[in-house]
Formats: structure tokens, sequence, C-alpha cells
């Protein structure tokens, strides 16, 4: 059995809008347990004054903090998490914007849970490289079910840890996807080359 007892979930993001209010949802949600333990790492925020002084004595709202210094937090962390907004009116956004601190996450292979709705890339994404467990309902309480369910299943737990290391070497792989952006911008420029001067074609029209 995975430990039944405490595990550490840290959370980077920016904290704006409907993103703020799902994460708050979720602090309000863990703040009492005992058994999770949620850290949100964030560069700024729109919860009330007297929130984020709750939720940074709770331990759960930490601030900014340097990438380089976040390293250690994610090396002692048991697992990750990554979100996409529910809302209606964001929606075209979830549909086409990819969580890219999940490249952060997976080289650490262990769970990334996530929690978005199932048009979102992030949710499709889990599912067709089997790189997260996914939670596609709009409640806290469900991904909390997900969380404590997981850590008490060794096997779905091996298996989200193997599907972490499996992105990070392979779609996730920071190395190949600079590969690929660099091959295709050379590309790109070899064919701005190649591309007949207008001038040219007019000239060649007479």
């Amino acid at each position: 059995m995975r430990c039944t007892q405490m595990f550490s979930i840290p959370l980077v993001i920016l904290v704006p809008s409907a993103y703020g209010r799902m994460l708050l949802r979720l602090a309000n949600t863990v703040k009492e347990r005992s058994d999770i333990h949620l850290q949100i790492f964030a560069a700024g925020n729109d919860w009330p004054l007297e929130k984020v002084k709750e939720m940074t004595e709770a331990g759960i709202y930490k601030g900014f903090k340097p990438f380089e210094q976040l390293k250690s937090d994610f090396q002692q962390a048991d697992a990750f998490l990554t979100v996409m907004s529910f809302e209606k009116a964001e929606e075209p956004f979830m549909k086409t914007s990819f969580t890219t601190k999940w490249l952060d996450y997976v080289p650490y292979g262990k769970p990334v849970f996530v929690w978005a709705p199932d048009y979102s890339t992030a949710y499709q994404f889990a599912h067709q490289h089997r790189a997260g467990i996914a939670v596609s309902e709009d409640d806290p309480v469900a991904l909390v079910k997900a969380m404590i369910d997981a850590a008490s299943n060794l096997e779905t737990w091996q298996a989200a840890c193997g599907g972490a290391r499996k992105a990070a070497e392979t779609v996730l792989n920071a190395e190949k996807i600079h590969t690929l952006f660099v091959d295709r911008v050379n590309h790109v420029c070899r064919q701005s080359q190649d591309t007949p001067n207008i001038d040219d074609l007019k000239e060649l029209a007479r």
C-alpha cells in the first residue's frame, strides 16, 4: 500500500481570476485534512487578503519562489497537481492551450493529478499518453477522493509514476521538444529563402 498518511502535492501557477477561484475552493477543502498537504507556489493571486493570510498560516499558500529553489520542493513532494478551468468563458482557451508546468513535473517520476474538464488539452493528453490521473468533475471533493484512492492503491500509484517517467523520456522530453522547435524554425527559414522574390516574378512575367 502507498502511504496512507500525509502526502505533499506542490502546485506552481499564477493565481488570477478563474484559476484563483478554483484553487481557493480546493484549498478550503483540504485545509483541515491531515492526509494531504497542498502547497501552492504562485507569482500572484487575487484572493481576499484574509484568505491569503489564512492559507499562508495553514502552510498551503507559499507565494513566489524562483524555479531553481523549487527543485528541492519537487524532490520532497509525493505528487504534483496541474489544473485547467471549468468556467464556460474559459472553454476556448482550455481547448487550445497546454499546461506547460507538466514539463517541470514529469522528470521527477511522480504521479501528476490533472483536475480539468474532459474537453481540455490537459485531460485529453493525460488519457492519450497515460501521463496523469485525470479528474473531470468540477468538484474539489472528487479530486481529493482521487488523490486518496491513488495513494491507497500501490498499483495505481506505480502506474502513475511510470506514466510520468515515460512522458519525460518521450513526448514531454525537453531536449526533444527543443530540437523539434529548432528544426521547424529552420524549415520555415529555408522555405522563406526558397520563395522567389516578388520583383523577380514580375520580371519573369513580362
